[in-house]
């Protein structure tokens, strides 16, 4: 759960909210990262090479285990921060 500052810092820096998803040691897992502007090329570049620390290109606001999240949380994102599932990156 972020914190205010944080939510503000997000809103105020216009990332783009994506969802990834991955492979972890403890099964699938997805993602919901504040990816910001100046660090976006960086963050899909990582991708295709594989292993990628989200924290290091923006502020991951969700994350969770399993294929796909849940409604509400897609919900949460799309409300609060403009989360566009047909325009997500992966």
């Amino acid at each position: 759960m972020l914190g205010h500052h944080q939510k503000m810092l997000v809103k105020r820096k216009n990332p783009a909210v994506c969802l990834f998803s991955a492979t972890t040691w403890l099964g699938q897992a997805w993602y919901f990262v504040a990816v910001m502007p100046e660090k976006y090329q960086a963050c899909m570049d990582a991708l295709k090479q594989g292993n990628v620390e989200f924290g290091k290109y923006g502020v991951i606001l969700e994350k969770g285990f399993g294929g796909r999240p849940p409604e509400e949380i897609i919900h949460k994102m799309t409300q609060e921060y403009g989360f566009a599932p047909s325009a997500n990156a992966s």
